[in-house]
């Protein structure tokens, strides 16, 4: 759709006709090519998603269910003729361990569903503080203490250098022999070469796969394998949850042209290239220099850009933010994550929202916003390259 748009100063968006509104239902866009520079927003449908969540989770819970009874071998047995009960003799969920990677919005959720199935939950995040998740029912620990605990592994993470093959060969043979995995997450969080090696050894029992590296898969060793459950990334497609997804993408269109604030946007105009106002501010702290590019959206300064690296999301600056910047390819990565929630437990913070910027040059810069500013900030100074936090009125 072309759209034009009238004068605004409280907003980033260009002037006269300024592009294509473009919606993609359950597709990778943190992987997607940068459109903004052709003056186009990428945007998601983030109301719609708690509604979904449901149907997401049974998704998840009708691969918990048929693992053990081995449900779809007995229905094409079944179709065939056949009557093997024996053969499909099945197990019990209940006292098994389900280790949860990821316990954001949605690992929580999995984790309160399983444990009506009377399933022990643990987990790993290096976010959620483990006080946070203990309220759930989750006990946190370290990757390496959860893999040989779990007869069941679920991943619940995004897409990205530090979760790419997190289940691999080193990983499975930390496991229980014959533990079973499922993803509905992200294609490639499980190595899958490495998956099928450990289903035809034995050490993975069975996997429920509905989203694969490359989509349709062309290799269809895991999907043919007797032990695999797969499906075509079905994830929330239902009628309904499409009505409402339509419903939300007429609703964003027209609050972005009165100018309201674009919800849900993960990309966001170049502002080298629009006619509207943005901001580029050098600044100057503990000797050393930042550079951030930010704007106006609907009345809301917000944050872009901050030393050449893009916020997937424009970051409102309002209250107490915490801004820390990380090397991806450092190997205490993830160890970094699990510190500084400690640090801000330990000082009585709370963590209120989370914000990442794109990946530059093997760095990440990060936006937490947080109930209260950091009384020693050196405290992060041993796992982070860099630190500053501010308040914002």
């Amino acid at each position: 759709m072309i759209f034009k748009k009238k004068s605004n100063k409280n907003c980033v968006l260009k002037k006269k006709t300024f592009g294509l509104w473009t919606y993609k239902w359950g597709k990778k866009y943190e992987k997607r090519p940068a459109i903004t520079p052709l003056s186009l927003i990428y945007c998601y449908i983030p109301i719609v998603i708690p509604v979904t969540y449901p149907i997401k989770y049974c998704k998840y819970l009708s691969r918990f269910s048929v693992f053990p009874r081995r449900i779809p071998q007995a229905v094409i047995s079944m179709k065939d003729g056949k009557w093997d009960r024996k053969k499909f003799m099945g197990a019990e969920l209940y006292g098994k361990v389900l280790g949860i990677v990821g316990l954001g919005r949605i690992g929580k959720e999995v984790a309160t569903r399983m444990q009506s199935f009377g399933m022990k939950t643990i987990g790993y995040d290096p976010i959620t503080p483990p006080e946070v998740s203990a309220s759930w029912g989750v006990e946190q620990m370290s990757l390496e203490e959860l893999w040989p605990q779990c007869d069941y592994i679920t991943v619940h993470t995004p897409l990205m250098p530090s979760t790419t093959g997190l289940l691999n060969d080193t990983s499975f043979a930390k496991c229980k022999k014959g533990v079973k995995v499922v993803n509905c997450a992200r294609g490639g969080i499980i190595d899958e070469a490495a998956l099928l090696r450990a289903l035809e050894s034995g050490q993975c029992g069975g996997a429920g796969l509905d989203v694969f590296v490359e989509e349709p898969p062309k290799n269809r060793a895991l999907v043919n394998h007797p032990n695999v459950i797969s499906c075509p990334h079905l994830g929330a497609s239902t009628k309904e949850a499409q009505a409402r997804c339509g419903k939300e993408i007429a609703l964003q269109i027209v609050d972005m042209a009165t100018g309201k604030a674009l919800v849900g946007a993960v990309s966001h105009m170049d502002h080298k290239d629009n006619e509207c106002e943005a901001c580029v501010l050098e600044v100057s702290v503990n000797s050393r220099s930042y550079k951030a590019v930010g704007s106006v959206q609907a009345g809301v300064p917000v944050l872009l850009e901050l030393n050449g690296n893009v916020f997937r999301q424009p970051v409102p600056l309002t209250g107490h933010l915490l801004f820390f910047k990380t090397d991806i390819c450092d190997p205490g990565f993830i160890d970094a994550f699990l510190s500084l929630s400690g640090v801000l437990a330990a000082a009585g913070v709370e963590l209120q929202s989370f914000s990442a910027s794109t990946a530059g040059s093997g760095e990440q810069w990060y936006c937490m916003g947080i109930s209260s500013l950091l009384g020693d900030i050196g405290a992060l100074k041993s796992f982070v390259k860099e630190a500053a936090q501010s308040h914002f009125y």
